[in-house]
């Protein structure tokens, strides 16, 4: 769930102590690419009501874009990620290390669904779990949540929705 560089530097950390690591543009959100760089029709925002500017940032189908530059009816849209061709430098303490499967479980629970494990989180024997939140809940949601949990903990959830 984090950065594959950061979740490497990780490893081996001790509780309490402060950390500083610097990542390459290759292990946070790789390097630039040109081709990601595309011109756009200035009409194609105005069908939709925007009106683009230099640094402006939007969501175009789940994909964060910032707009470089505009002029003469065209737009210079920049679709690589922001951070993407920088060097990311992390500060960061190990607060605590989760050991048991439920705290694991409680973890992801308050983290994807933002509902108290201790409701939600029925059952926990060995690797099985039950959950049922009190939301309504896509089922590809409910399907992508159970396989990142068995990956996470190993626990095979059986999840429910309101």
């Amino acid at each position: 769930m984090l950065l594959k560089g950061f979740d490497n530097a990780l490893e081996g950390k001790e509780v309490g102590k402060q950390y500083s690591i610097s990542l390459p543009p290759k292990e946070g959100f790789g390097q630039r690419i040109p081709s990601m760089i595309k011109i756009i029709p200035m009409r194609l925002f105005q069908q939709k009501g925007i009106m683009p500017y230099a640094g402006l940032s939007l969501n175009m189908d789940g994909v964060v874009v910032r707009i470089s530059a505009v002029s003469g009816g065209r737009v210079i849209a920049d679709f690589n990620h922001p951070l993407s061709g920088k060097d990311l430098i992390y500060d960061f303490k190990i607060i605590k290390i989760l050991d048991e499967d439920r705290e694991k479980l409680s973890s992801i629970v308050e983290n994807f669904l933002r509902e108290e494990p201790s409701k939600v989180i029925k059952s926990l024997e060995g690797k099985k779990a039950a959950i049922k939140s009190a939301n309504k809940l896509p089922k590809k949601f409910i399907e992508e949540l159970s396989a990142k949990i068995k990956a996470l903990t190993g626990i095979d959830a059986t999840i429910e929705s309101a």
